[in-house]
This record gives structure tokens, C-alpha cells and sequence, in this order.
């Protein structure tokens, strides 16, 4: 009976322990929300450099529909003086992990068309490809939010998040003339395309 009553206890003071850590973690960290949505979760320490509401819409309607929200994170670190080199440093990082998402993306498309068609991309085709999904304008990413943190008052992580939307890849797809005659080659209907190209988005999701 003491044995169940000890054990009894121990149970309790674990869960309760699990709460309160969960508890402080919740106080120590706050929230990127665009389009009132919470994207990314950050240090309370963190001061909120830059915010760009004008991707909110699109945010939300991603949201809401359940479909991928493609965020990427960058950082830097380096002093208070040079802030605007240290955030470009931030988000070039950020961009790195955009280029190596598009190119798991365009692996796994390559590995679908082999199997719907028993055929491969071209190479030229194959590069268009991965150019026009990571091209930071024409493939839809944008930074939308940078922020700092105080390291030891003289030393600072900086930090950007990049929003990418491939769905502004259809248009250009559909308007390659590469891509247009690989899509003939391929003997395979533009839909069908990027059908699967979509899927090959969300299954390299980072």
C-alpha cells in the first residue's frame, strides 16, 4: 500500500513538474503572427525589427485551407553597428535553405515523372526548373520578418524569415518554352504537370 502511495506521488510530481516547464517555456517565447497567424515562435528577448503584413491575406488562406505554409529561417550573429549587413546575412541564410528545399523538390519530381512516364527530365530542363523555383522574385519568396536578439549586450543574433508561395510557378511554368516542349516531350498534359510538381512540393516540405 506505501509502495502505491509513494509511486501515487511520484506520478503527481512528475506531471506537475512537465507543467510548469511547459508553462515557462509558453512565458519565455512569443509569436511572428501574419495575417493572424502564428508562423514562428521566438524569444520574448527578441526585438521585432521588421514586419510585412502585405503577404497576411495569402497567409490566412493557406491557413485555413490546410495547405503548406513555406517558411524559411536565417540567421547571423555580429555586433549592434552593422545591423543592416548582419539582417542581409540573416536572410541570405534564409535564402540557402529556400535553393536546398527547391532542389530536394525538384529530385522528388524528377523520381514522379520517372515513374507516371518512364522518362526524365532534361538536364537543361531539369536546371529551368530548379531556376525559375528558387528565383527570389519570379518564384515568389519575400522576407517578411527580421528581428534581433541581445547575446551579452555587445553581441546579437540576427534573424529572417522568408514566406515562398510556389503557386506563382504555374504562370511562369505555363509561359517557359523549355518547360512547354518538356511537358510535350513528356507527352503529358500542363495540368497533370503541376499536379504533380504540387505534390512534390508538399512532400519535401521543410
Amino acid at each position: 500500500m506505501l509502495e502505491k502511495i509513494v509511486l501515487l506521488f511520484i506520478t503527481i510530481m512528475a506531471i506537475i513538474g512537465i507543467l510548469n516547464y511547459n508553462d515557462f517555456f509558453e512565458k519565455d517565447m512569443k509569436y511572428i503572427t501574419i495575417g493572424r497567424v502564428k508562423i514562428y515562435s521566438v524569444s520574448n528577448k527578441a526585438e521585432i525589427l521588421f514586419l510585412d503584413e502585405s503577404v497576411g491575406d495569402r497567409i490566412r488562406t493557406l491557413y485555413n485551407s490546410s495547405e503548406p505554409i513555406f517558411i524559411f529561417h536565417g540567421q547571423a550573429v555580429g555586433g549592434k553597428l552593422k545591423k543592416d549587413m548582419y539582417l542581409e546575412a540573416a536572410e541570405e541564410n534564409a535564402r540557402g535553405a529556400l535553393s536546398r528545399f527547391v532542389e530536394t523538390t525538384v529530385e522528388i519530381f524528377q523520381q514522379r515523372i520517372e515513374v507516371r512516364t518512364g522518362m526524365s527530365l532534361s538536364k537543361s530542363a531539369y536546371r529551368e526548373l530548379i531556376n525559375l523555383s528558387s528565383s527570389s522574385k519570379q518564384g515568389g519568396a519575400k522576407l517578411i520578418a527580421a528581428w534581433m536578439i541581445p547575446i551579452d549586450g555587445i553581441v546579437y543574433e540576427y534573424h529572417g524569415l522568408l514566406f515562398y508561395d510556389p503557386t506563382m510557378l504555374a504562370t511562369m511554368i505555363s509561359q517557359n518554352e523549355l518547360i512547354k516542349r518538356e511537358i510535350y516531350k513528356l507527352n503529358m498534359q500542363p495540368k497533370e504537370f503541376f499536379e504533380i510538381l504540387n505534390e512534390a512540393f508538399k512532400e519535401a516540405k521543410p
